[in-house]
């Protein structure tokens, strides 16, 4: 098991929603305006570097690049999946959108489209693989400062 399907989609919902807060504290308090791509690219790195901490918890190595690639597409995919969901009812109420949309070619709304999950995919791998890292890193240091976890209290025998 690569990722946890349903954990990574709660994890991304809550990592969206906890960034979304995040940057109206930081907008209200001191008046700094974030832009958009902050609310796109922190809960895409944040819910695969979960993702990959899981595995390097679970399984104690690293996979291979195809594998941890594959794990990414299949995240991405689900990524998208969520956007589209809570984006058709937002199109679908907000007619303006919708004229914006309409006006873009067919091609370069498909273009624009790949672009964008590409993006996604590629900052799903750098998230997972940093994510892996440190825990396959934080498993190497002594046992006075690993953290606790029931791997750590199982009897050597």
């Amino acid at each position: 098991m690569l990722f946890r399907g349903f954990w990574f989609c709660l994890n991304f919902i809550f990592a969206f929603l906890a960034t979304f807060v995040a940057i109206l504290i930081v907008q209200v308090t001191t008046g700094l305006k974030a832009g958009p791509s902050v609310l796109v690219i922190m809960p895409l790195v944040i819910s695969s570097m979960i993702e990959g901490q899981v595995f390097g918890r679970r399984y104690h190595t690293r996979p291979s690049s195809h594998l941890c690639w594959v794990a990414s597409l299949r995240m991405t995919a689900i990524v998208v999946l969520i956007t589209v969901a809570s984006l058709i009812p937002r199109l679908l109420m907000d007619q303006d959108g919708m004229a914006r949309l309409s006006s873009i070619e067919p091609s370069g709304r498909a273009s624009l489209i790949l672009l964008l999950v590409t993006i996604a995919w590629g900052i799903m791998r750098y998230g997972y693989s940093i994510g892996l890292a440190s825990e396959l890193k934080w498993q190497h240091l002594p046992d006075k400062k690993r953290r606790f976890t029931p791997m750590n209290t199982r009897r050597q025998s």
